[in-house]
């Protein structure tokens, strides 16, 4: 007889189960990505394949799906992987975007994000701003009408417009390279990395500064002000646009042997 909490009754799922079948899939796409990867010449493939199959805790005890970050495994195949099937294969498929590099590759999505969240949030506090008014009763003031928000939406609107011009000129010198199927060379790579952290950095400033403009109003869910708050900030938390891409440029200015656009 089978209790109603027994592992084989029919009628009951046991997460332990289904969290082994996330894990088998998870370890059956390491497999595949690995394969294909070394097979098609897919450096980056076949790293996350590798990384994914190693790191998967198979018949873990926990309910969830564990990645180990810091094997051994992961860190000794992942670095011979590119002597394997070649430092310099070229993608197959994919067109230019794929001879960016990683660095270039997050960059043409990262920053669309951040100068669009800088943007908007600008535009909205413009309209709050000639419409809500603050201050004590007696002296309350259109926010537009105050001195220190004119002056922060003149200069955010410029900060603005210079960060993007930076990230375009940058991506249009690493475009005439790849349409050629050429791969950017490392010096150019981190400076995409480092447009994309100025960039991230100037809008996270801008939209923080356009919420305490914004009042009490901004906190709500639905508001513009705090929706982009959320995804700025949420944004900036990705280690690609820390600020150690600056470091990484002013490694390579140097001429550091050791210069990395990933480090």
């Amino acid at each position: 007889m089978l209790d109603g909490n027994s592992d084989l009754n029919p009628n009951t799922t046991n997460p332990r189960h289904l969290d082994h079948a996330v894990r088998t899939g998870l370890v059956s796409a390491g497999f595949i990505g690995t394969i294909i990867g070394i097979l098609y010449g897919l450096t980056h493939s076949a790293q996350i394949g590798v990384a994914l199959t190693d790191a998967i805790d198979l018949y873990g005890g926990s309910s969830g799906v564990s990645f180990n970050t810091g094997s051994p495994v992961i860190a000794s195949v992942v670095s011979i992987i590119p002597t394997v099937i070649g430092a310099e294969a070229k993608p197959l498929r994919g067109g230019p975007n794929f001879f960016l590099g990683r660095p270039g590759m997050q960059t043409t999505g990262h920053c669309g994000v951040a100068l669009g969240a800088g943007r908007r949030a600008l535009d909205e506090v413009t309209e709050l701003a000639q419409n809500k008014k603050r201050g004590y009763k007696g002296a309350e003031l259109l926010v537009a009408d105050r001195g220190p928000f004119q002056q922060f939406l003149g200069e955010s609107d410029l900060r603005l417009r210079v960060a993007k011009a930076l990230c375009v000129e940058t991506l249009e010198e690493a475009w005439g390279l790849v349409c050629q199927g050429i791969t950017p060379p490392l010096p150019l790579q981190v400076r995409l990395r480092a447009s994309g952290t100025h960039a991230t950095e100037k809008a996270s400033d801008i939209v923080s500064q356009a919420f305490r403009f914004g009042g009490g109003s901004a906190m709500y869910n639905f508001h513009i002000l705090q929706k982009c708050l959320r995804d700025i900030h949420g944004a900036a938390q990705r280690n690609m646009v820390s600020d150690r891409a600056y470091e990484n440029h002013g490694q390579f200015m140097l001429g550091f042997p050791g210069a990395n656009p990933m480090g």
